[in-house]
């Protein structure tokens, strides 16, 4: 069983660093072989460079970033384990599996106390070696997503998609990013506005300073404006010391004003002051303060009803709306779930320290393709978090995703049109994309990817031949 969509990650990068050209030659050619045209060609597993000295393995390390190093312990020009010493004080250093032809347990115990991933014979097969490798590659990325998840700038690799409209929204988004221009999100509850505000600021000139968000619902004018503008000692009953507020805290970097349309009127009008001017006052203060901000504004609200309603200044609303990006509910991308569910199984398991992966079986997949997400994206990560800690092998089942409600209209041939795409045409594509990750993880045998998807063989094939996967 395997991670369906394992193929959205980009090819191993191996460096094979010996001094035999022969044996280079067979690993790269037996991990990087020529093949024709077609599936398993168009999405290699692996990019392989070869080195055949300390030399010319340290200018290669320069030039490319490297995931896993196969290395000779013994180099004509240096002994490999000093080699093995300069590498992993590197910053995100590569793993190093050594490799000899003279195996004994003192170089062993050296090599993996120097900080060798793992140690392989060269007398094993070449899909021993791949094996070591595999394992190798995957601890290498769970190190780098762990340090970026402590950094806190998981928010910057978090929007994932391959649909047209969230291709459209991050083309828009990287666009708008070397500006700063104001940007007005719009999207349901849960669809992952913050996190888009979070992309754009990373992306952006203004990285290195603050990001700074202060919701604006369910809170009384008064703790709204403190929040935002500060207080001095003595502004009111509660105010035993000065406040900094969220502006003076971003200054230089990013505010993002969350749920905007829910903000009191009486603070909209100091708002929009603040946006005409870069000036503010503390609540009880007598001195006007500046800030340099980017504001980035969401709302899940319809402002234009808001604003006819008398519920949403319309000078504000302008001064927002400077450049509008709408995401789509998760209903209406489809295929973006399972990049979705990949992306949350492995956060769990970074989060669980669990030592192997999450998998998802066919049936649980089906499930979650065919739900119609009213919570979007948030409610998405929530059942994959309780999936993972139901599961007792790593497996998730049907009945361990608790969802109550599925999709009455879920056939291939529902005529139901969401967006510009039939929501039948959506699921068809998803089940396409989960064959080809099958096929591409069992390394092309048909047999093997569908007994590890849990599918009856001939469906399999079927199914293959239905979307011209057959070839």
């Amino acid at each position: 069983m395997t991670l369906f969509n394992e193929a959205i990650l980009p090819p191993a990068r191996i460096l094979i660093v010996d001094d035999e050209e022969e044996v280079r030659g067979s690993i790269k050619d037996f991990l990087a072989p020529s093949m024709p045209t077609g599936l398993l060609s168009q999405k290699p597993r692996y990019r392989v460079w070869e080195a055949a000295s300390g030399a010319e393995t340290r200018e290669m390390i320069k030039k490319q970033e490297i995931d896993v190093i196969l290395l000779d312990i013994h180099l004509k020009d240096e002994c490999g384990l000093d080699l093995l010493d300069e590498i992993k004080k590197m910053n995100e250093s590569p793993e190093v599996v050594i490799m000899t032809a003279y195996v004994t347990i003192d170089n062993t115990v050296e090599a993996v106390k120097r900080g060798a991933f793992d140690f392989i014979p060269k007398t094993y097969s070449l899909e021993q070696f791949e094996g070591k490798i595999v394992r190798a590659v995957e601890h290498h990325r769970l190190k780098a997503e762990a340090v970026t998840l402590r950094a806190g700038r998981s928010e910057a690799v978090s929007m994932i998609g391959n649909s047209q409209r969230m291709i459209e929204c991050l083309q828009m988004a990287c666009q708008l990013a070397g500006t700063d221009r104001r940007i007005l999100i719009l999207g349901e509850t849960g669809t992952g506005k913050e996190v888009l505000a979070r992309y754009i600021h990373s992306k952006s000139n203004r990285s290195g300073a603050p990001f700074i968000a202060i919701s604006c619902t369910n809170l009384s004018p008064e703790l709204v404006e403190s929040d935002l503008f500060g207080h001095v000692k003595g502004a009111f009953t509660s105010a035993h010391t000065d406040r900094l507020g969220k502006v003076e805290l971003a200054n230089g970097g990013t505010l993002f004003l969350d749920e905007i349309g829910d903000a009191p009127l009486s603070i909209q009008g100091k708002l929009l002051r603040f946006l005409e001017t870069n000036r503010y006052m503390r609540v009880g203060g007598t001195k006007e303060k500046e800030a340099n901000v980017r504001i980035i504004a969401a709302t899940n609200r319809n402002l234009t009803e808001d604003i006819k309603a008398g519920k949403f200044r319309e000078d504000l609303f302008y001064r927002l709306n400077v450049i509008q990006i709408t995401l789509p509910p998760l209903k209406n991308r489809r295929e973006d779930i399972p990049d979705l569910v990949h992306h949350f199984l492995k956060d769990q398991r970074i989060k669980s320290s669990q030592v192997e992966p999450f998998v998802i079986t066919a049936e649980a997949m089906e499930i979650l393709l065919k739900y119609d997400w009213p919570g979007n994206i948030r409610e998405l990560r929530n059942v994959i978090e309780r999936a993972t800690a139901l599961t007792g092998d790593g497996h998730i089942r049907p009945k361990h995703l608790q969802i109550t409600k599925i999709s009455d209209d879920t056939t291939s041939g529902c005529s139901c049109h969401v967006g510009d795409r039939r929501y039948g045409d959506q699921i068809e594509e998803c089940k396409r994309r989960i064959l080809e990750v099958a096929l591409e993880m069992a390394g092309g045998n048909k047999t093997a990817a569908a007994k590890n998807i849990s599918m009856d063989r001939s469906d399999f094939w079927r199914k293959l031949r239905q979307f011209g996967l057959s070839d």
